[in-house]
């Protein structure tokens, strides 16, 4: 048994896949965001098995007119609250929902969707890709290659923000879709190179190609960095978690911390054995 929950997010990400930049902004006027489920009731499903609807939600809104009150203008109070009282909306919307509602009621001039201007949304980065050639790989473990990229014509790189990611496209073969994958920035954020951290997964098509087959001297075309989830910055205490492969940005945030000598006190866990090193990194400072 399944709850809809929320629209789904559509990102730039749909873009890159069709080969249409407009995608995202595409699948919003057009009204098809998709949607996302909660799992109530646990159970086996498959191709082909029916849906039926049981129950009916409070409001009765569909997942559309959500979709269009974040994402197109025209809002209303009414409609807002009637959407925050939706039990199973979840916590992101309701928030989102909040910030418009809390816009509308401040007297004077206004700019923008509160809904959509949080300061984790606000990362962006340069649309596009450009041509990275590969500088050299590092074998971490068996299954884990750093790769080290740097630009074929001179030009700075776009330095970064701990944590941050990009996004490479290539052809796995000569007779293969273009295919585009997401990888975290591991190494220290800096404008001449870029490092990522690849962990060759079972029947992954990307990661196999790049675990056994790129050389140096390749070139790939690499996005700007993008991404929300990066080192804050200030001078409280840093607490990080990381297992497996997901060290990677966490990798970048220590590298930032060192070569910046920041005095802020860390506290690095980590966990799992996918990784060279211990499997638990204590308080350094």
């Amino acid at each position: 048994m399944f709850e809809v929950t929320q629209p789904r997010v559509t990102c730039y990400r749909v873009g890159i896949r069709m080969g249409e930049p407009r995608m995202a902004a595409l699948l919003v006027a057009h009204r098809r965001p998709g949607f996302y489920l909660r799992v109530l009731e646990e159970g086996e499903v498959g191709a082909g098995d029916e849906i039926v609807k049981v129950a009916q939600g409070p409001e009765r809104l569909t997942v559309a007119e959500c979709d269009a009150m974040l994402y197109l203008p025209g809002a209303t109070k009414e409609q807002l609250e009637r959407a925050l009282r939706i039990p199973a909306l979840s916590q992101g919307w309701k928030s989102s929902f909040e910030a418009l509602l809390q816009q509308m009621t401040q007297p004077g001039s206004r700019t923008g969707n509160a809904g959509l201007t949080s300061s984790s949304q606000m990362i962006t980065a340069a649309p596009g890709f450009r041509p990275l050639q590969v500088a050299r790989i590092d074998r971490e473990s068996n299954s884990v290659v750093s790769v080290v990229l740097e630009p074929t014509d001179g030009r700075p790189l776009t330095i970064p923000l701990p944590g941050q990611f990009v996004v490479l496209r290539l052809r796995p073969g000569a007779d293969s879709p273009q295919v585009s994958r997401s990888y975290s920035l591991s190494g220290v954020p800096e404008a001449r190179r870029y490092r990522i951290t690849i962990k060759e997964e079972p029947h992954g098509i990307v990661s196999t190609f790049v675990s056994t087959r790129l050389r140096p001297g390749d070139v790939l075309d690499v996005s700007a960095p993008r991404g929300a989830f990066i080192l804050q910055h200030g001078n409280r205490p840093v607490v990080l978690l990381s297992a497996g492969v997901g060290v990677t940005p966490v990798m970048a945030m220590l590298h930032s911390l060192a070569k910046n000598a920041s005095p802020r006190p860390v506290w690095w866990i980590y966990g799992a054995a996918q990784w060279p090193g211990s499997s638990l990194c204590s308080r350094s400072t």
